[in-house]
């Protein structure tokens, strides 16, 4: 075959594997599939820096703030929210996953996925969700639907984990194995970051990642075992219970010092290259700060997901619902309760989703004078 034809042909396997896509404007964090658990530990706590929120001191040390939390109805302030975004419940079932595509959003509960189209609610057919299924919900480049993940159940294969890939397509639910390229004989988990913003992330546990971005495509090492992957900052991140990894283009690397967080969910990133990261088990955020994390403690109940313009303009959103930090305070958004596991920006709306349904955020017109 001449070379023009295979790298033709190896360019269509490689597109159609990378077209699922979860579009959001601008990038938003998105957890997939579970973390190993690992142990580590570090002291940590520079000084705050400015339009930080208030911090945790260093162990023995007081802190300079007292804590806020949405929770508490002593704390000052806590029902007293002016916030940009006005919130309605427009979903009632849970959502175990969320997906963007403008102008698209997609919900997945346990066995059907749904999707507004800026005007109603269609629901699609049901999944056929095998036992020890782990999947999340995106939208491809054609606006269709697609699932990605793995089934981990030993009782119906003895070789261990197999992906699981499916497309919306004619009405229902069908393999796709064609989009799947190498990963297309189903030996193996699959886990990454699909979508339209670059770059899309698929990866085999223990072979390779595929890297997609619109300059081109290529591959870097896998990890062991299937790691949560977000976009933030322009480029993809793997969430350790010690560490975190950015990508490079020789593959991940380590970012930052080690930091024993339990089971990190959500991940942010600023204008100046700082993550954020949301840790549910210890209803804190943490902020690398002069090579070193600084303890941040949430007004919410167990943090799952970030997302802003800067850092004084940050979302967070976890089991006490949704809150605002300005750059000086916390707010309480007394419009939204939760639990909430995730959140996207599109266009000019925010758009919250966990247990308790999904909530619309549309921007607040200013004033006549």
């Amino acid at each position: 075959m001449p070379r023009a034809q295979r790298l033709s042909t190896r360019s269509r396997w490689i597109g159609g594997l990378l077209c699922a896509a979860c579009a959001q404007s601008p990038p938003s964090q998105q957890v997939r599939a579970p973390s190993p658990r690992a142990a580590a530990s570090l002291d940590s706590a520079p000084a705050s820096a400015p339009s930080a929120p208030p911090a945790q001191a260093p162990s023995g040390a007081p802190a300079t703030h007292a804590a806020f939390r949405c929770d508490d109805a002593s704390s000052t302030g806590a029902n007293e929210a002016s916030l940009s975004y006005a919130f309605s419940r427009v979903h009632d079932g849970p959502a175990s996953s969320l997906a963007a595509a403008a102008p698209k959003i997609g919900v997945l509960d346990s066995e059907r996925a749904s999707v507004f189209d800026g005007r109603a609610w269609t629901t699609l057919a049901p999944i056929q969700k095998p036992d020890g299924a782990h999947f999340e919900l995106f939208f491809g480049r054609d606006f269709e639907p697609r699932l990605l993940g793995y089934v981990d159940a030993p009782s119906a294969r003895s070789d261990g984990p197999h992906s699981f890939y499916k497309r919306f397509k004619g009405g229902r639910w069908q393999d796709e194995p064609s989009e799947l390229g190498p990963f297309a004989n189903g030996a193996g988990a699959l886990y990454g970051v699909l979508g339209i913003v670059d770059p899309e992330v698929v990866c085999r546990p223990s072979a390779q990642c595929l890297i997609k971005r619109v300059s081109g495509w290529s591959r870097v090492p896998a990890h062991a075992a299937p790691v949560r992957i977000a976009l933030a900052g322009g480029t993809a991140w793997a969430l350790y219970p010690n560490h975190v990894e950015r990508l490079e283009p020789a593959g991940f690397a380590r970012f930052g010092p080690e930091r024993s967080w339990r089971d990190p969910s959500g991940i942010w990133v600023d204008a100046r290259g700082a993550p954020w990261i949301a840790e549910p088990a210890e209803r804190a955020l943490f902020r690398l700060e002069q090579g070193a994390w600084l303890r941040v403690e949430s007004p919410l109940a167990e943090p799952r997901a970030l997302w802003g313009r800067a850092n004084d303009d940050l979302w967070l959103v976890g089991a006490g619902g949704a809150a605002h930090f300005d750059g000086t305070t916390w707010q309480c958004a007394n419009d939204v309760r939760g639990p909430l596991r995730f959140i996207v920006a599109l266009g000019d709306e925010l758009w919250l989703a966990g247990d308790a349904g999904v909530f619309r955020g549309q921007a607040k017109r200013a004033k006549a004078p």
